[in-house]
């Protein structure tokens, strides 16, 4: 360890620490630009500067860059100091004077206006884009050009342009926003999202409460939210940075909570003017919905034509209501048909009308949307016998309430999730029911939680099982399913292993209905003799970016052009054909300006997150005993507590929000309150115990005339409250004029605070690298047992909490454990129960 003096003040900081490092530990205000801790300072910006005036070298240096040694004494506001700063800022402020972060800092160090304005721009030179693509990202995308004046910063284009990932690094360490705003960088929920919803906009909007507001985001490019909220699978999570904490933030669950929180009726969603051109939708699924919804909104009048009594396609007669009731989804169809889309039921193409024919109607441009609805066979002997139905068959029909006649033991065969909704289905309308699944449990493409609860509820598994032929009766009627038993061999192009019969197993399954969910097609054979170019997959070949069809004015996306896909990709390309068809109607070049593939996600090696880990709020849902019985919804869906303490979860990457409350940049130490969010909150959540108002009242009149005094008035709250409750912190934000999405940012940070209840004494268990490899995990499962709780739980008698955090800066002491101010080092679990003791007696 080294000893120094900052400001009078004995310090003590391992060895190789800088200067600012130093200070910044002890709470001492140093302001900087061009410092980013992950990169190697040098000092460029100058602002940083401070006066060591007892040492190897007394003079003016750059804090970020001068590490400290035995003895040194630093000055941080002297004189000299002061007017260094205020000579570099005068320099930024005048190139840049439209900046609220230099302005900000420049009336802290008492300038009031540039001394000699001579730019506009919002880029100030403090080359940490350019250091951090090359230096972490190891891109070398970014650069900088030019000398004096005319420096300026090179953003990718031409071959650079393909060689960007898109990872954000730039636009996370930019401390004026102006890298983002020229890289147009997505946040990666955002990028992921097949249908490009402003996935962190929403979740950041829900956390501020303004669920109205979130829909409305979300219904900019998805006009199902509440459907989508349940059965979307979600690959926007899997790109969720806060993995890196803990687990995801639960996007999908978001989207359905607001969306549950608001009346359709209420939005006023905004229409161009009418339209003359006739546009005609076949297929009323979730691209065909998609498709007419932003049509209608572009100011035409779609009719539908659908083949089924009602809309929705695969959302309606292939998805049970106890995943989907059919009340949230008919209340979207409904709204969509407000905006002025007609509707033809029973009328299907090729026996009701035909391309030709809707032209000689005078429609002017077809979205084909008509989805996959044809089952795939087994390919075995006796499946055309009465008793086999298709899954997709027996979905509809139980939907449809059409006539058919059910088993009293039925083998579903087939691992998706229509497999799963087929055995649940049939298991609630009082059938035996037995899975035939050809791979492993773990090989199953369902959903983990679909599976977990169909077995939950009595469906009986039979893994590694192949049919191999169906056995009838005299009269002709299903009897039994004889099956073969399977191992597993060499994976195949799925990545899945392929299985492998094994010689001498089969056996008879007594079963009298067998329904296979294997796959679904479409079918096109009723586009045959029209010209339409095929796929040898059967889906309809069209163009990539803009989904016309080789047939002018013709286009098709959805599960009849991808094949069988997730709603939500369908409801995306759906809304990519609506843009194509107004284009194609206004006489317009459908490909300018757009993209023909997306690249994928690229996550920054150095990316910062938060400290403190969070547990990932989990969908409450009715109990298997009951749900096997009913169509109820399964899921509950949440409460406004746990949406809004989920949505606290989002790291908020890029602070790309809807409304970019965020102030400009992350890098600086004061940013200034923007203009937007110096309203108050029309609304805020009321104190439990009113005279809990009057003590954070007291705490902000403490620090209210301080520079940075957010992390003051928080950590007086933590010490009071013992936690940071959602009323306070939305005080904090109406009295300091702040956003909450910075609020947030910093109280999900920093492992003193935390967002929920926590007991008298926090267990702190350092899962840092240095730790962990010397067996903090042993630790954690130690205190687990001992306290009875697992992570980041609390004890009933609110005595401990538990809470693994990525470091508490005591790597010379690894593994250590950390309860409230108190420090234990060098530990094993059998050090976990004395330790404990001393605070329970």
């Amino acid at each position: 360890m080294v000893k120094l003096t900052i400001n009078d003040k004995l310090v003590e900081v391992p060895e190789g620490t800088t200067i600012l490092q130093a200070a910044r530990q002890e709470g001492i205000k140093i302001p900087t630009l061009c410092y980013y801790e992950a990169v190697k300072p040098y000092g460029g910006c100058r602002l940083c500067v401070v006066e060591v005036t007892a040492g190897p070298r007394t003079s003016l240096t750059a804090s970020c860059s001068y590490p400290v040694a035995e003895g040194i004494k630093v000055q941080t506001d002297t004189p000299k100091v002061l007017r260094a700063r205020r000579l570099v800022i005068d320099l930024l402020w005048s190139r840049s004077p439209d900046l609220p972060i230099l302005k900000s800092i420049a009336l802290d160090l008492g300038l009031t206006a540039p001394t000699f304005p001579v730019g506009d721009s919002e880029c100030i030179l403090c080359d940490l884009c350019t250091r951090v693509c090359n230096e972490l990202e190891g891109l070398g995308v970014i650069g900088m050009q030019g000398r004096g004046s005319k420096r300026e910063v090179l953003t990718p284009f031409g071959e650079l342009a393909d060689v960007c990932q898109e990872c954000g690094a730039c636009g996370f360490v930019c401390p004026t926003a102006w890298i983002h705003e020229v890289a147009k960088i997505q946040a990666p929920c955002t990028l992921t999202c097949p249908a490009g919803i402003n996935v962190q906009g929403y979740v950041q909007l829900v956390n501020q409460g303004k669920d109205k507001e979130a829909v409305k985001l979300i219904m900019e490019r998805l006009p199902l939210p509440g459907t989508l909220g349940r059965i979307c699978p979600h690959p926007c999570e899997e790109e969720c940075r806060r993995q890196s904490v803990d687990e995801p933030v639960a996007i999908c669950n978001l989207k359905r909570f607001a969306a549950d929180q608001v009346d359709l009726k209420e939005l006023g969603l905004e229409k161009a003017a009418p339209r003359p051109e006739k546009v005609a939708i076949v297929g009323g699924g979730p691209a065909g919905l998609s498709c007419a919804y932003h049509l209608a909104r572009a100011g035409y009048k779609p009719t539908i034509f659908e083949a089924l009594p009602v809309l929705g396609g695969m959302l309606k007669v292939g998805i049970p209501d106890y995943r989907l009731p059919h009340k949230v989804l008919q209340q979207e169809i409904d709204n969509i048909l407000s905006l002025g889309v007609e509707v033809k039921y029973n009328t299907a193409m090729g026996r009701d009308f035909t391309l030709q024919s809707l032209k000689e109607d005078g429609f002017q441009a077809v979205f084909l949307g008509i989805g996959c609805h044809v089952g795939m066979k087994l390919g075995i002997p006796g499946e055309e016998a009465d008793g086999v139905m298709q899954g997709v068959d027996f979905l509809r029909k139980h939907t449809l309430k059409e006539p058919f006649t059910l088993g009293k033991h039925v083998a579903v065969i087939g691992g998706g999730n229509v497999a799963i909704d087929v055995a649940c289905t049939s298991l609630r309308l009082g059938s035996k029911v037995t899975i035939v699944y050809r791979r492993s449990r773990e090989e199953m493409p369902a959903f983990e939680h679909e599976v977990e609860q169909a077995m939950c509820e009595g469906v009986e598994p039979l893994y590694l099982t192949a049919p191999v032929s169906v056995k009838t009766g005299a009269d002709g009627k299903v009897t039994g399913l004889e099956c073969q038993k399977m191992a597993l061999g060499e994976p195949d192009k799925s990545g899945r292993r392929r299985p492998v019969p094994v010689e001498g197993s089969n056996f008879i399954l007594d079963v009298d209905m067998i329904i296979p969910a294997i796959g679904q097609r479409a079918n096109t054979s009723i586009f045959e003799g029209t010209g339409l170019e095929i796929t040898k997959w059967s889906t309809i070949e069209v163009d990539e970016t803009t989904f016309e069809t080789n047939l002018p004015g013709v286009f098709a996306a959805g599960d009849v052009q991808t094949g069988p896909w997730i709603a939500v990709g369908a409801i995306g390309d759906g809304e990519k054909a609506a843009v194509s068809i107004d284009r194609f109607l206004r006489r317009l070049d459908q490909k300018e300006g757009r993209i023909k593939k997306r690249k994928r996600h690229h996550r920054p090696k150095a990316f910062p997150v938060g400290g403190v880990v969070h547990p990932r709020a989990e969908m409450p849902t009715l109990p298997p005993e009951y749900t096997c019985s009913c169509f109820d919804e399964i899921a509950t869906g949440f409460t406004q507590e746990s949406a809004r303490a989920e949505a606290t979860r989002c790291l908020n990457c890029y602070s790309d929000c809807l409304e970019k409350l965020g102030a400009p940049g992350t890098s600086a130490v004061y940013k200034a309150p923007s203009e937007v969010v110096v309203k108050k909150l029309k609304e805020r959540s009321a104190y439990d115990n009113p005279a809990d108002e009057a003590t954070v009242s007291a705490i902000l009149n403490k620090y209210r005339d301080e520079r940075g005094n957010m992390l003051p008035v928080l950590l007086g709250i933590n010490r009071t409250f013992n936690y940071l409750p959602r009323s306070a912190l939305e005080h904090v934000a109406d009295e300091l004029h702040l956003p909450m999405a910075d609020i947030l940012r910093v109280a999900t940070f920093y492992n003193a605070f935390s967002l929920v209840p926590r007991g008298k004494y926090i267990v702190s268990v350092c899962l840092g690298t240095g730790c962990f490899v010397k067996g903090s995990p042993r630790l954690l499962e130690r205190l687990e047992r001992e306290l009875k709780i697992k992570s980041g739980g609390t004890t009933e008698d609110m005595l401990f909490s538990l809470e693994p955090v990525r470091c508490i800066g005591c790597c010379a002491l690894a593994p250590a454990v950390r309860i409230n101010e108190d420090t234990f080092g060098r530990l094993n679990p059998d050090n976990i129960p004395k330790i404990l003791k001393g605070y329970t007696e």
